[in-house]
C-alpha cells in the first residue's frame, strides 16, 4: 500500500492517520514543533466508535506508526500521499516547511481544502518550486473524529463517517489523476467522489461557515452560561450544536446563508451542491447527507439520537472562541463575503454574521488577511479566475 504522511496530528489528522494505519498503510505522522505534545512518545493508534453511515461501513484497531515527528523532512521524503488536515490559520507556516521537501510525484490532499490548494499553488510560485506534484482538496473530512487519548497508544472515536465528499485538484486538469490516487487511500474507501466545479465550488460546498457561524453566534448567551447557570444546561455533558443549538430559527439563517453562496457562485459561473430546503430544518442539517445519504433529515422536533455523542476529554468546555467562530468566520465567512464582493452579489445575512463574531470575540474579522491576495487571485478577471483554476494558465 502507498506511504502516507499526515500533517497535522490534532483530531482530524490522528483520525486519518489511525484510520490509515489500521488499514495498512505505512504512516508518518507530522505536528507543527508549538504543538510536539501531540506526538511526544506516539508509537501507536487505536480507532473505535459508532462510525455511523448509510454503507454501514466500519474499521477499527490497533496500529503502528511509522514516524511521529516534528521534522517535515523525515515525515514526507518518499510519501506518494501527503494528506494535511492543519487548522487552516496554521497553513502558512505548514506550507512554508512543506514546500522546500516536496518530491516528484506526490499528491497532496487537504482535508478540508479551506483554500489551501490555492495558497500552497501560490506560495509554490513565489518560492519558485517546480516540483511535479498534484495539489486538491476536500469539501470536508472522512469523518467526525475526537481524540480521547494522547500517549504511546493514542485513541481516536469515529461518531460518523462520510459515504460522498465534493473534490477537485489545482488545475482541474489534474482531477483524474488526484481521484485515481485518493482511491488507494484507504481513508475514502466508503467514499463516493462528487467531482466539484474547480476548488471554488469545493470550498463553497464546505457545510461548517453554514452550520457552525450562526448555531454559535446565535446561542452565544445559552452557550456562556452552558453548566455555570442552573438550570442553563448540565455541566457534565459538553454543549453541542447539533443537539443543543440547532432550531427552527437558525435553520431560516443557515439556509439564507446557503441562497447567498448561490448567487455568488452563480455570479462567478461555477457550480455548487445543491440542497432542498427542507434539508436546512434538519437536527444535523447538510451534514446528515455528507454520511446518510441525499436529502437524510432528522427532524428538529426530535433531539439528537444517543448513538450522535462526540466523546471528549473529561470536563471540555465548549466556547465561543471555538474553532466553529475563530476558524469558521476568517476562512469560511470572510472568505464568501471577500468573494461577494468581488461578483458584485450583496451579502447582508455574511456580513451580519462577520459583524457579530467580531462584537463578540473583540477581533475585527473584516480586517483578517483571508482575501483574494491570499488565495492568489487578486487581479484577475472572472474568466482568468475560471482559467486559472481549470487550466492552471496564469
Amino acid at each position: 500500500m502507498k506511504t502516507v504522511a499526515v500533517l497535522g496530528a490534532g483530531n482530524s489528522g490522528k483520525g486519518l492517520a489511525g484510520d490509515a494505519a489500521v488499514a495498512g498503510h505505512n504512516v508518518r505522522l507530522w505536528e507543527n514543533p508549538d504543538f510536539k505534545q501531540n506526538t511526544e512518545g506516539l508509537k501507536r493508534i487505536r480507532t473505535y466508535g459508532i462510525q455511523n453511515n448509510a454503507k454501514k461501513f466500519k474499521r477499527e484497531g490497533v496500529a503502528e506508526i511509522e514516524l511521529a515527528t516534528t521534522n517535515m523532512k523525515e515525515a514526507v521524503h518518499g510519501a506518494d500521499i501527503i494528506a494535511i488536515s492543519v487548522v487552516s490559520l496554521g497553513f502558512d507556516k505548514m506550507l512554508d516547511q512543506l514546500i522546500p521537501c516536496l518530491e516528484d510525484g506526490q499528491v497532496i490532499s487537504f482535508f478540508p481544502d479551506n483554500y489551501g490548494s490555492l495558497i500552497m499553488r501560490k506560495k509554490m510560485r513565489e518560492a519558485g518550486c517546480h516540483k511535479k506534484v498534484v495539489i486538491g482538496g476536500w469539501s470536508s473530512l472522512p469523518y467526525g473524529a475526537r481524540v480521547t487519548k494522547n500517549g504511546e497508544t493514542s485513541e481516536v472515536f469515529y461518531v460518523y463517517r462520510a459515504i460522498n465528499l465534493r473534490g477537485d485538484a489545482l488545475p482541474s486538469t489534474d482531477r483524474d489523476v488526484f481521484f485515481r490516487t485518493m482511491r488507494e487511500f484507504a481513508c475514502m474507501d466508503p467514499i463516493d467522489f462528487i467531482a466539484g466545479d474547480t476548488m471554488l465550488d469545493v470550498n463553497f460546498c464546505n457545510v461548517n461557515p453554514i452550520l457552525h457561524v450562526p448555531a454559535v453566534l446565535l446561542n452565544a448567551g445559552a452557550i456562556d452560561n452552558w453548566g455555570i447557570i442552573e438550570p442553563v444546561g448540565d455541566k457534565n455533558e459538553y454543549y453541542s450544536i447539533y443537539r443543543h443549538a440547532f432550531s427552527p430559527s437558525v435553520s431560516k439563517v443557515q439556509y439564507g446563508i446557503y441562497l447567498e453562496e448561490v448567487e455568488i457562485t452563480k455570479a462567478l459561473g461555477i457550480s455548487i451542491q445543491h440542497y432542498d430546503k427542507n434539508v436546512f430544518f434538519s437536527r444535523l442539517g447538510i451534514l446528515g447527507p455528507e454520511f446518510m445519504g441525499e436529502g437524510w433529515t432528522t427532524p428538529l422536533e426530535e433531539n439528537m439520537p444517543d448513538w450522535y455523542r462526540m466523546q471528549y476529554y473529561p470536563g471540555a468546555r465548549f466556547t465561543v472562541q471555538n474553532r466553529y467562530v475563530s476558524e469558521d468566520v476568517p476562512v469560511g465567512t470572510k472568505m464568501f463575503y471577500e468573494l461577494g464582493k468581488f461578483a458584485g452579489v450583496t451579502t447582508p445575512l455574511l456580513e451580519s454574521m462577520i459583524t457579530l463574531a467580531s462584537a463578540i470575540n473583540e477581533t475585527n474579522y473584516f480586517e483578517s488577511d483571508w482575501d483574494l491576495n491570499k488565495i492568489g487571485i487578486a487581479g484577475m478577471t472572472k474568466e482568468d479566475i475560471l482559467t486559472y483554476l481549470r487550466e492552471g494558465k496564469i
